[in-house]
């Protein structure tokens, strides 16, 4: 089949004769309805879109992504339901096609597709100003527009200004009103709804005139530069009679003199300033504003207001990019400031004592600086009167936490009357690394301190073997009678020591355990150890870790022959270094990634700010100590319970001595008798 396709939108443009072209022709017609004041959805969807209609028409964009889109930049994609699929177009450089989406024209460079113009007003459509406006107003704009090119200086006896700007420069344009619009009353800007004329090549882009009576606001006069260089030497407005009076440029406005306003003076801040004033600040008469608008031109955004006493009152908010100072007290529904500097947040602050620098939240909580100390405060209930004087805000407790030279301290008082004194106690402190609770001072160490029936209580919930309520660990060299694991005293006089070398010393030699009978039960006499305990092996030996003191004892292999219940085995621990893997998280801050969009002042778009990674996250290797079981079990032996084996021991030995005793006894007078007959006998 011989179809030759067109060079412009690559569709069929000629065939042979006698073959069949259809689908060729109506693929060529759907592109020509889609290039015929071509409009696209969308210039920026980068997903295909899964159920597009008939005719629907896209700019492909970068990095576009979908089984057709893929790898197809920049084109234009046409949804076909007859074919059923998406036709692309090459663009050519030169095209444009209107951006429904953003209400733009965009012109296709070569490369890329980019913003040819805004949309214009219906006065300026196909290039020319409409002829429905009042036709003479219009006319002379366009004269004036043609003068301006031309270098012309004068139409009918009219200056208007025709200097051709130099480079990197702006160009001035200056007529009075009835020179160029050949009206002097205010109709002529009401007959002028709309005229937008773009100058292009120069810093001066667009002039607007918005209509008076016109129910949708518009702007008397709207200058806006596109100057690539934009610094305090190009001003879209320069009104210069002599040397620089009024000047509008990224700085804002700047005024050589008084400005001056009978009614409400307002402006927006835009990407280069807003509003700009001389080093003295900006003045108010008693009861004038000033005020700064939001995008809605009836709602203001914030109003200043001079009500003559001295004072700048804020009426709904503010909000400053720099620094905000006032001399006096600063105000405002939220935030108050005292002369003295203290900040109340929500209610104004109290009368704070001159050492103290506070910001008071709501009516018990504040946060001070002590000026003389450099340390902070967290107080609720409580102001400071004066050097470490404080008194009740309100009748209730009262609290204060303090920070000074590296300690930390935590205070409390019971409820009061608002305006008395208050005692403060101290309930714990952290001081040189020594934690106090209940008490104001230690002789070393941490040191708790309660007058009750009970000053601390250590609670283990880990209910698994190998839990632990307390660990007292010593030095190497604390194995000795002199290093202590506890000390126990009453009324200054020591009762119990448990030694570093493990002895364990009390006053009066006295250990026991609960033996009520209410406790008892299946109480019998105890059995004969008289046999098992003839096979105890009682031995002298020294410990290898003490060789220089020796003990008497029993080895506990040895007893667990004879008495295996008094045998306990625990593990043996070993302590070993490990490593560990560490997350440690991204680093980010938020970056602004798109400006904010003004249209005529106008803030349309707010700013876009995106969280960029500055560090990535990553791992870190870190080292801990864990105590692991050996394998290895370790005898110990429970000498209290074979003391009491013991004592049934020698009780039964007590009676056999006391048997023998009796029996030794009974013979000792039989044999008595036998030798008092045998004296009879021989007396005989």
């Amino acid at each position: 089949m011989a179809i030759t396709n067109g060079p412009n939108i690559g569709q069929m443009v000629n065939g042979a004769m006698g073959e069949a072209h259809y689908a060729q022709l109506m693929k060529f017609l759907r592109a020509v309805d889609s290039l015929v004041m071509p409009h696209a959805i969308s210039t920026t969807i980068t997903a295909q879109p899964a159920s597009p209609a008939d005719g629907d028409l896209y700019i492909v964009p970068p990095a576009a992504t979908g089984a057709q889109w893929a790898g197809k930049d920049n084109q234009l994609a046409r949804w076909s339901s007859v074919a059923n699929t998406w036709e692309f177009m090459t663009a050519k450089p030169g095209w444009l096609v209107h951006d429904d989406a953003a209400g733009k024209f965009v012109k296709f460079g070569g490369a890329t597709w980019t913003v040819f113009l805004d949309e214009m007003p219906q006065a300026v459509a196909e290039g020319g100003l409409s002829e429905t406006l009042y036709a003479a107003t219009a006319r002379r704009v366009r004269q004036a527009i043609a003068a301006w090119w031309a270098g012309i200086t004068n139409i009918d006896g009219k200056i208007i200004g025709a200097t051709m700007p130099a480079a990197g420069k702006f160009t001035s344009l200056s007529a009075n009103k009835s020179d160029v619009y050949g009206y002097t009353s205010a109709p002529s800007l009401n007959a002028l709804s709309e005229a937008l004329v773009t100058l292009r090549g120069i810093g001066l882009t667009a002039l607007a005139f918005g209509s008076e009576t016109s129910a949708e606001k518009g702007y008397p006069l709207w200058l806006q530069t596109r100057h690539s260089t934009l610094d305090d030497t190009n001003y879209p407005l320069d009104i210069n009679p002599l040397g620089g009076a009024v000047r509008v440029g990224p700085g804002g406005i700047s005024v050589a003199g008084t400005m001056t306003a009978t009614g409400a003076l307002h402006t927006q801040t835009a990407k280069f300033g807003g509003l700009g004033y001389n080093p003295y600040g900006v003045a108010f008469a008693p009861g004038y504003n000033v005020g700064w608008t939001n995008a809605t031109d009836d709602a203001p955004g914030a109003y200043f207001t001079y009500p003559g006493s001295g004072n700048v009152s804020l009426t709904t908010g503010l909000f400053a990019n720099g620094s905000l100072s006032a001399t006096g007290a600063l105000t405002t529904a939220g935030i108050k400031e005292d002369a003295a500097g203290n900040v109340g947040i929500g209610v104004v602050p109290s009368a704070w004592y001159s050492f103290y620098k506070t910001v008071q939240a709501g009516d018990y909580a504040a946060l001070s600086s002590y000026v003389p100390l450099g340390g902070a405060i967290v107080s609720s209930n409580a102001t400071a009167t004066g050097d470490n004087a404080w008194s009740y805000r309100y009748s209730y407790f009262a609290s204060r936490y303090q920070q000074s030279a590296g300690n930390h301290y935590w205070l409390s008082a019971p409820s009061g009357t608002v305006g008395d004194p208050i005692t403060f106690r101290q309930d714990m402190a952290l001081v040189d690394g020594n934690l106090l609770v209940g008490a104001t001072s230690t002789p070393g160490g941490h040191r708790f301190s309660r007058s009750g029936y009970q000053t601390i209580m250590f609670d283990n919930t880990y209910n698994a073997p190998g839990a632990r309520v307390m660990y007292s660990v010593l030095g190497l060299n604390a194995d000795d009678a002199g290093s202590y694991h506890l000390i126990c005293e009453t009324n200054g006089a020591n009762k119990l020591f448990i030694h570093g070398n493990g002895n364990v010393v009390n006053a009066n030699n006295s250990y026991g355990s609960l033996s009520d009978i209410k406790l008892k039960e299946n109480v019998t006499d105890a059995p004969s150890y008289w046999d098992r305990y003839k096979r105890v092996q009682w031995r002298k030996y020294n410990l290898k870790a003490d060789p220089s003191h020796s003990q008497l004892g029993v080895v506990a292999q040895e007893l667990e022959a004879v008495f295996p219940g008094l045998i306990e085995e625990s593990d043996d621990y070993t302590t070993v270094t490990k490593t560990r893997e560490i997350a440690v998280p991204a680093v980010t801050e938020e970056r602004l990634v798109t400006e904010a969009v003004f249209d005529k002042g106008d803030q349309i778009a707010p700013p876009i700010f995106e969280a960029v990674e500055v560090t990535p996250a990553t791992t870190r290797i870190e080292e801990y100590e864990e105590r692991i079981p050996t394998g290895e079990k370790t005898k110990s032996v429970k000498y209290s319970v074979l003391g009491h084996i013991s004592d049934v021991v020698v009780q039964e030995a007590m009676l056999r001595i006391e048997a023998l005793e009796t029996e030794n006894a009974t013979l000792k007078a039989q044999i008595a008798s036998v030798i008092d007959r045998l004296v009879a006998l021989e007396a005989a």
